[in-house]
């Protein structure tokens, strides 16, 4: 017979739970706003033509940058900004657009026919990853 904190284990805490239980009613026909996730500035805009989505970089510090990727639609606030910014290649923009925590930047989803989802990278430069030894 399996202990109480064994079954909870199995079972993930709370906030895995509810954060499993949000996933399941997404919508993907539905657009959901997209929340800075602290104060910071966004530094680099790049459109994807082929998913018709938007990829957003923010950085937090000097160390510490936020990559949201497939975003359906922008802000007005970074759509403006976007129109005087300069484009790095075909399809980048350098910006600088000061951002505060919360604050929305876009919105994700909105392509029922094309399911894509949603990513969030998070980097920060004095974190170092060791990687295994591939050549073994």
């Amino acid at each position: 017979m399996k202990s109480q904190s064994q079954k909870r284990n199995l079972r993930g805490n709370r906030d895995t739970r509810v954060l499993l239980d949000a996933v399941r009613r997404i919508d993907p026909s539905k657009k959901y706003p997209l929340r800075a996730p602290a104060d910071g500035i966004i530094f680099e805009i790049l459109y994807n033509p082929k998913y018709e989505d938007y990829q957003v970089r923010i950085a937090h510090s000097n160390t510490f940058v936020s990559i949201f990727g497939h975003l359906t639609s922008l802000s007005n606030k970074i759509r403006e900004t976007l129109k005087k910014a300069s484009k790095v290649y075909e399809d980048s923009y350098q910006v600088k657009i000061p951002v505060k925590a919360g604050e929305v930047i876009g919105t994700v989803g909105g392509h029922p026919e094309r399911v894509v989802g949603f990513d969030w990278e998070v980097y920060d430069k004095n974190v170092t990853n060791k990687f295994i030894n591939l050549k073994r």
